[in-house]
């Protein structure tokens, strides 16, 4: 590895930045703070919400130190006054398992913004249990058209993904928290750049693959089942270590900064004679 691409371990995790799902609409919906109260008690009875006229909710299971002595996270619930609808077209190139879904943005003048404040002091775990009991809510009572995962730069299916948070499990927690995109180099569009986005806001490290002759959805694979490693067991994939490729051969694993935006320190995952350049 040169300096040039070269992370350590202190730029692991450092993005502190909150959790934003953006919920699209045809009509304006009608948020309610007491049904929005009553849904979310009915979900997880630990949750209450803040004095005010806010949305704004907490769960009293999932709390972290502070000078002031354990204080819960915010998670807001906050109509949005304007659509970045080059935002959300970004982000439709980077959603491959709906096929349906620019044709539900043409129909979305409206939104509802969920975030949390302050969540990376949370657990991988706790900080999306925590932020997904007020999706779910806020998706059975207001149905959208869109879900947008900004910090993922993935649109969902809102059905599908009621449905999974539901009945819980591994899909439902990377379910629009964890993107696998997929670039193509221009001079050689044989060369491929898969990488996960949305890992290091849970404090963990997103993956990246920069390869040439292997199947694009087998390779996706892999880095979806290591993004759900991760977020099971934490940043336990070093330099050095390996993973199984996709006939059961070892690829070599290293810290190294991104080669896709928004640069940040990835596990490069290197598939031997497969791999190509470092550079789009």
């Amino acid at each position: 590895m040169t300096d040039e691409t070269s992370a350590t371990e202190e730029t692991i995790g450092t993005n502190t930045g909150p959790l934003l799902v953006k919920l699209l609409y045809e009509n304006c919906p009608e948020l309610s703070k007491e049904l929005l109260t009553a849904k979310l008690q009915s979900i997880d009875p630990m949750v209450e919400p803040f004095e005010g006229d806010l949305c704004l909710f907490r769960n009293e299971r999932y709390k972290v130190k502070d000078v002031a002595g354990d204080v819960s996270i915010p998670i807001l619930v906050s109509p949005l006054e304007a659509l970045n609808y080059e935002e959300q077209m970004l982000s439709l190139q980077q959603t491959w398992d709906w096929p349906e879904a620019k044709t539900q943005l043409t129909y979305c003048r409206h939104g509802v913004l969920i975030a949390d404040v302050g969540g990376a002091a949370l657990s991988a775990k706790d900080r999306i249990t925590a932020f997904q009991t007020v999706l779910a809510a806020v998706l059975q009572l207001n149905p959208p058209q869109v879900v947008f995962w900004t910090t993922s730069q993935r649109l969902v299916e809102p059905t599908t993904l009621s449905r999974e948070l539901n009945k819980g499990g591994r899909s439902s927690v990377l379910n629009g928290a964890v993107n696998v995109r997929s670039y193509r180099d221009q001079a050689n569009l044989s060369h491929h750049i898969l990488d996960t986005l949305g890992l290091e806001y849970f404090g963990l490290t997103d993956f990246q693959c920069h390869f040439h002759s292997l199947e694009i959805g087998a390779v996706a694979g892999i880095l979806f089942n290591l993004a759900a490693y991760v977020f099971e067991h934490g940043n336990v994939i070093e330099t050095g270590h390996t993973v199984e490729g996709i006939n059961g051969e070892q690829w070599k694993c290293s810290l190294e900064w991104s080669l896709v935006a928004p640069r940040r320190p990835v596990i490069d995952i290197h598939p031997g004679d497969l791999a190509t350049a470092r550079k789009l």
